[in-house]
């Protein structure tokens, strides 16, 4: 499924809500494919208190404009995290998030 990420500098960060159990590994975030598209972001996710003990942390992102597909990597580790939900945040604090994937099912948010 395809993300508008709207005109260049307007989606400045990705939000997610995680779990984690143990403590290695790293998160990338990619445009496309990972072996063609641009790598916009990177996260090595802390322990949380085990696989249920979920956190929110902001991920900043280098400026895109248009439509992508966003494509989850995991590396260093066997498990990297309990993913919960992905946010996409467009504009500035405190406007209206277009869209959160919460585990396989997107849908629009407007809280």
């Amino acid at each position: 499924s395809y993300l508008n990420f709207g005109p260049l500098g307007f989606t400045s960060s990705i939000y997610i809500r995680y779990a984690k159990g143990n403590v290695d590994g790293k998160l990338e975030l990619w445009l496309d494919d990972p072996s063609s598209g641009t790598l916009i972001g990177e996260l090595s996710p802390e322990y949380t208190g085990g696989w249920n003990e979920f956190v929110d942390v902001k991920i900043d992102i280098i400026e895109i404009d248009g439509i992508h597909d966003l494509t989850l990597v995991g590396k260093e580790a066997d498990t990297i995290l309990n993913l919960e939900m992905i946010i996409i945040f467009r504009g500035e604090p405190g406007t209206v998030l277009p869209c959160a994937c919460n585990r396989k099912m997107c849908k629009k948010y407007t809280d």
